[in-house]
């Protein structure tokens, strides 16, 4: 959790004006535990290409925080954000796969190439 906690700190710092208000809407909704509000602020960011709220939002479906337990998306989340050029997102994803399998992978590579190419529309 406290992984989380700091990357949503960092995300909030790194986002222009009104991006940094959804953000930290959705970092304020987190630590509440209203994690359906948080994806709420959160997802639009992510879908713009804040690197950043993708790692977030990867964590919460990591975590199964407001979403089920999904590695699948958890890695495509990282691995988008890590495409944006985030180190943390290539870490982060380089963490989520040593608890997948090679297929798992490759399906959450092929997600996250149907996301970023849909524009976010097939996320």
């Amino acid at each position: 959790m406290k992984v989380i906690a700091a990357l949503i700190l960092v995300a909030a710092l790194s986002l222009g004006a009104q991006a940094r208000a959804d953000s930290a809407d959705g970092a304020d909704a987190f630590h509440r535990g209203d994690y359906e509000t948080a994806l709420q602020e959160w997802r639009p960011l992510a879908e713009q290409g804040d690197a950043d709220t993708q790692i977030s939002l990867s964590g919460m479906y990591r975590l199964g925080l407001g979403v089920p337990v999904d590695d699948k998306r958890s890695h495509m989340w990282a691995n988008i954000s890590a495409v944006n050029e985030s180190k943390i997102g290539a870490k982060y994803r380089d963490k989520i796969a040593r608890r997948m399998t090679l297929e798992d992978i490759s399906q959450a590579e092929e997600m996250a190439w149907q996301c970023v190419n849909s524009n976010y529309t097939y996320c």
